[in-house]
């Protein structure tokens, strides 16, 4: 597969998204993870860490990580890509960034916030 061009721009990278998602449901994990990767230098690279398309791809590809034996990458792609959702205000973010920001919090902290998990043992 040839490098994706740039004249399709976000639309371009949004069916490489869906046909990697298609990949894997399959069970074509690798296919679907080198698709995804490929479609996340290119978009970072041309629209930013914090575009919403870049979001969405990086989520993707975050979400083909789901066997016990790769939380550890699960959680890289996270913090390289996605860990700044964290500090950014709501009002910065687009419907499907909040959606995003509550999923990787429900992935690293199970949904709860650390004081919640402290009063448990009490």
């Amino acid at each position: 597969m040839h490098p994706p061009t740039l004249s399709g721009g976000p639309s371009t990278l949004t069916a490489m998204t869906n046909l990697a998602a298609t990949r894997n449901a399959q069970g074509e994990t690798a296919e679907a993870r080198s698709l995804l990767l490929e479609a996340l230098t290119v978009s970072r690279r041309a629209f930013g860490k914090k575009n919403a398309v870049t979001s969405e791809i990086a989520w993707r590809m975050v979400s083909t990580y789901d066997r016990p034996h790769e939380t550890a990458r699960r959680k890289n792609l996270i913090l390289e890509n996605l860990s700044w959702l964290a500090k950014e205000p709501p009002s910065r973010l687009t419907g499907q960034q909040k959606s995003i920001k509550g999923r990787v919090k429900g992935l690293l902290f199970g949904g709860r916030s650390a004081k919640r998990q402290g009063k448990r043992g009490k």
